[in-house]
Formats: structure tokens, C-alpha cells, sequence
């Protein structure tokens, strides 16, 4: 981490598990150290750590946090018919958000790519497909002291073809003391709760989506809230926008 007058190395290791992903947060001469780890040399993820250190680099909180079966069994893939418990696949670390009050949320989210083949016989030429899914957005809640508070799936399933994944994915906000989430998804999910798993629908086609807003504080997730409408022709492009104020 660079400042002002010099560069510090940290070394982090954690006793019997493999860091997947790791990145560092600096906000109010705090610095969060928040990533996955693995209980094997898999590429899954079997829970959550965060660090606090205070600005002389000097540990505050440690707090290494593996899922519970049912929060395994609750970030498992929407409408999936395996009943098998097993750690979450493909998930990658995004960002630590931090608010006001030193609440800080470690947030990832599920992607993957897949290739699709077809070989169209009458003219012997095989055509390929890049399909980009993007899934659960995962929300790892810490108060100001570093104690892990409570794990949180927001359900979606995003599916398009050769785009990129350009309205997929999602984009976080704050306010004063909630974490805000904002995502396209298909006008078929309208009305459904924030945690209701057994029916979400896959948005396929950005043309009938509209702009959903999730709020998470202490109490839970909040039910979706609705920006736009499918008929308004608004969509929400997430790797190009981010928060101005609050």
C-alpha cells in the first residue's frame, strides 16, 4: 500500500485454507483487508475474511468466516434442482464498500463464460457463441469493528449472448447506513421478494428488462423497488456508472 512516505509489503496467510481473491479498501484512515478463501486448492469458495488495520499498518480484527450449510444451500445457483450441498463455484470478489458509521460490506458476485458450438451441415461451418452469466451478487456485512454480521444472496440471473455481459452485472451505492444495489432484470421477476429463489426468471434480453434498487441494512434485504419500467426503454449499463453523492 503506497503513501506518502513510503511502501508497505504485507504478507497474509491464513492457517490451512487458499486465498481466491483478495483486495484492499482505505476510507477513514481505515484500511480493510477482504477476500475468499477455500478449504482446498480448488478454485471454490468456502467463506470469507476480513482484516482491520489502522493506518500504521497494525492489525485491529481478524475475522475468518466459512458458510453455514444453509447459507451454502441459500447462494447456490436460482432454480437449481441439485439438493447437494457443495462450497460456491465461480464467484469473484468485487469491492469492499464502507459507510459512515465504519460498516463495511465485502461483495462478489457469480460469473462465468461458456462457448457454444453449432455446425451447420448444409455449408460445413461451425458457429460459436460467447454466452456471459452473471448471478447471486454475494454481500458479506461487517460492523466498524470487523465482526462479521451476516452473509447476504441477492438472487438474479443474468444470460446474454456475444455482448459482453454489457447490461449485466450490477452496480452498489450507500446511503447513511444502508448498502444499495441496482441491477437490470427481465419485467417476468416484477414484484418478486428480495430472497425469493424458487421462481426467478433468467433476463436474456436487455430490450424487456427494468432497473430493480435492493437496499440491505441490518434488518435484511429490503423487497425490489422498481426505477423504471419495461415500456420506458431505460436500461442501466453497470461498468459505466457509479455513485456521484448521497
Amino acid at each position: 500500500q503506497q503513501t506518502d512516505a513510503h511502501l508497505k509489503e504485507i504478507e497474509l496467510q491464513l492457517k490451512d485454507k487458499w486465498i481466491r481473491n483478495c483486495t484492499v479498501h482505505w476510507e477513514n484512515n481505515q484500511i480493510v483487508l477482504g477476500g475468499y478463501f477455500s478449504n482446498t486448492n480448488a478454485f471454490d469458495v468456502d467463506g470469507v475474511f476480513a482484516i482491520l488495520l489502522d493506518e500504521n499498518f497494525s492489525i485491529q480484527s481478524a475475522s475468518i468466516d466459512a458458510f453455514s450449510a444453509d447459507e451454502l444451500r441459500s447462494l447456490q445457483i436460482p432454480n437449481s434442482k441439485s439438493k447437494e450441498i457443495v462450497p460456491l463455484k465461480d464467484y469473484n470478489l468485487n469491492q469492499i464498500v464502507m459507510l459512515d458509521s465504519g460498516q463495511f460490506a465485502v461483495i462478489g458476485e457469480q460469473f462465468y463464460k461458456q462457448m457454444h458450438a453449432n455446425y451447420d451441415s448444409r455449408v460445413g461451418v461451425t458457429n460459436y457463441s460467447d454466452v456471459f452469466n452473471y448471478n447471486t451478487i454475494l454481500v458479506s456485512i461487517y460492523d466498524a469493528k470487523g465482526q462479521l454480521i451476516k452473509h447476504v444472496g441477492i438472487p438474479k440471473m443474468q444470460s446474454t449472448v456475444n455482448d459482453d455481459g454489457y447490461f449485466s452485472s450490477y452496480l452498489v451505492g450507500k446511503n447513511a447506513n444502508e448498502f444499495c444495489f441496482y441491477f437490470n432484470d427481465t419485467y417476468k421477476n416484477h414484484g418478486l421478494l428480495g430472497d425469493d429463489l424458487s421462481k426467478i426468471k433468467t433476463m436474456t434480453n436487455y430490450r424487456k428488462t427494468e432497473i430493480v434498487m435492493l437496499k440491505i441494512n441490518d434488518a435484511g434485504v429490503s423487497k425490489r423497488s422498481y426505477l423504471t419500467q419495461t415500456s420506458y426503454k431505460m436500461r442501466l449499463i453497470p461498468s459505466l456508472s457509479e455513485q456521484l453523492r448521497y
